[in-house]
């Protein structure tokens, strides 16, 4: 049995706005297949699920990429930061997304230690 994914971008802090000609006004979605384990993405599709699950970043990694902000920071810029950097996968960004309280943080220790990573 096949079923159509619909998958909605979104843009913001983890990816970027790009349309590719897959995208474009009239272009059909690509199909996906349901099988025991669930529904597998149509083949070469990056998109990722709901269903990813949130990893918790090495503490250092996180380190390495907040103390590069000005601080004071609020926790818009902090995950903007770390949205942009190729160093994060989706899934550690998902932690730090689901983790980090709303705020404004006055240096790199506070961010790690809201992160839970200290």
């Amino acid at each position: 049995m096949r079923t159509t994914i619909v998958v909605a971008l979104v843009c913001g802090l983890w990816m970027g706005c790009s349309k590719s000609s897959s995208e474009a006004p009239g272009a059909t979605a690509p199909e996906a297949t349901t099988g025991a384990e669930g529904t597998t993405p149509p083949e070469g599709s990056t998109a990722t699920t709901e269903s990813t699950l949130a990893t918790q970043p090495e503490a250092t990694k996180v380190k390495t990429e907040i103390t590069k902000l000005t601080y004071p920071a609020t926790r818009e810029q902090i995950l903007a930061a770390a949205g942009q950097s190729p160093d994060f996968t989706e899934s550690e960004k998902k932690y730090m997304m689901e983790t980090l309280p709303a705020g404004n943080y006055g240096s790199a220790e506070e961010v790690l230690n809201a992160l839970k990573l200290q």
